[in-house]
C-alpha cells in the first residue's frame, strides 16, 4: 500500500512528519513518499523524498501554486494521502472530491496560532483565524480522518478526529538513571523559543 505524505513547507527531517510517521509507516511495510522541503529527490531510510513545488516560495506565491502542489501530489497515485497543516487544505478537498483516502493532520491550534503571526496585520488576524478554523473544521468532516496535537482541538473538529500528541521520542532524549532523575527537575522542550512561543 502506498502512502503519500504531503508536508510542503516542512523540512524533510521534521520529527513529527518524517521520524514519527514516515519511518513508522515504512517499518510497517508501507511504500512511503514524502513531498516536503528538501534539496533533491532522494531516498532516506527507505522514504522517497520529493521537493515540494512551494517550499521555497513566499506565502502569497504558495497560495497561488496550490493547484500545482495538488498535481504533484496526484502524480504519486497513492492509496492514502496524509496532508499536514492549513497549507494543504485545498488539496484535501480536491483529493476527497476525486474519491481519494485522505488524512488531515494539524500540528497546532491555528485558530489561536494565527493571532500571533506578526506578518499578518493585526486587524486581519481574528478574521483569518476564523477562516482557517472553519476551513479546518470542514476538512475534518470531509477527510477520512483527522489528527490533532492538542486536546482542546478535538472539540471543534469532527468526530473522526484523534489526538496524536507531539511528545518527544524518549530514545532520543538523554535521560540519566532513575535515582539521578529523583534528585533533579528536568524540563524538556522541543521547538523554537521565540516571542510567540
Amino acid at each position: 500500500m502506498k502512502v503519500c505524505i504531503l508536508a510542503p513547507i516542512h523540512i524533510w527531517s521534521d520529527i513529527r512528519v518524517f521520524k514519527k510517521q514516515a519511518i513508522t509507516l515504512y517499518k510497517m511495510g508501507f511504500d512511503v513518499t514524502q513531498i516536503c522541503k528538501c534539496e533533491k529527490e532522494e531516498i532516506k531510510y527507505g522514504i522517497r523524498l520529493k521537493s515540494s513545488l512551494v517550499c521555497n516560495k513566499n506565502k502569497l506565491t504558495r497560495m497561488l501554486l496550490t493547484p500545482f502542489l495538488f498535481i504533484q501530489c496526484l502524480k504519486e497515485n497513492a492509496d492514502i494521502y496524509h496532508c499536514h497543516n492549513p497549507d494543504t487544505l485545498m488539496t484535501v478537498f480536491i483529493l476527497r472530491l476525486l474519491g481519494k483516502k485522505v488524512i488531515y493532520d494539524t500540528h497546532e491550534d491555528f485558530s489561536l496560532r494565527i493571532l500571533f503571526k506578526e506578518w499578518i496585520p493585526k486587524p486581519l488576524r481574528k478574521v483569518i483565524a476564523l477562516i482557517i478554523s472553519s476551513t479546518e473544521k470542514l476538512a475534518s468532516h470531509c477527510s477520512n480522518h483527522t489528527f490533532v496535537t492538542q486536546e482542546r482541538m478535538l472539540k471543534r473538529l469532527s468526530k473522526k478526529t484523534s489526538l496524536l500528541g507531539n511528545l518527544p521520542i524518549l530514545s532520543e532524549v538523554e535521560l540519566n538513571t532513575k535515582s539521578e532523575l529523583n534528585k533533579e527537575f528536568r524540563l524538556v522542550y522541543l521547538g523554537l523559543i521565540n516571542e510567540s512561543r
